[in-house]
C-alpha cells in the first residue's frame, strides 16, 4: 500500500530525532517526493540538503514548519528537489544496481551511532 501513499504525498517529513539509516526516505525518494528531515545521524547521508531535500537543526520544528510552508508555495522547486531525490537514491541506494553502496551507508551509520 505505500506506494499509493507516496503518490499522494507533495513532501515527505520526518521528525525523528534517532535514527539508523531511515530505509523510509530512501523509499520516498524513489517516489520522487523532496525530503524534509531533522539532521541527525544517518538522515544527514541521504539528504543532501538543497538537492533532494532540507536538513533541519535537530528540533527546530519553527524551521521545519517555514521550510514545508515554502515547499507548498513552490511547487516548481519541490518538483525540482523531488526529481532529484529520485535520481540520487536510484543512484546511490538501489539494492540491485549498488549493494555495496547501501552496505556502507548502513556501516557509516552504525560507527556514527556509536558515538
Amino acid at each position: 500500500d505505500l506506494p499509493a501513499y507516496y503518490a499522494l504525498a507533495h513532501t515527505f517529513v520526518m521528525t525523528s530525532a534517532y535514527e539508523g539509516v531511515p530505509r523510509v526516505l530512501m523509499e520516498a525518494s524513489a517516489a520522487a517526493l523532496p525530503l524534509v528531515a531533522f539532521d541527525v545521524v544517518g538522515v544527514s547521508e541521504v539528504i543532501e540538503d538543497g538537492i533532494n531535500g532540507y536538513l533541519i537543526p535537530n528540533g527546530d520544528v519553527v524551521a521545519m514548519a517555514a521550510r514545508l510552508v515554502d515547499l507548498l508555495h513552490s511547487p516548481d522547486r519541490a518538483r525540482v528537489l523531488g526529481f532529484s531525490a529520485r535520481s540520487l537514491g536510484m543512484e546511490r541506494f538501489s539494492a540491485t544496481r549498488n549493494p555495496d553502496a547501501v552496505a556502507e551507508l548502513w556501516q557509516q551509520a552504525v560507527t556514527l551511532g556509536r558515538k
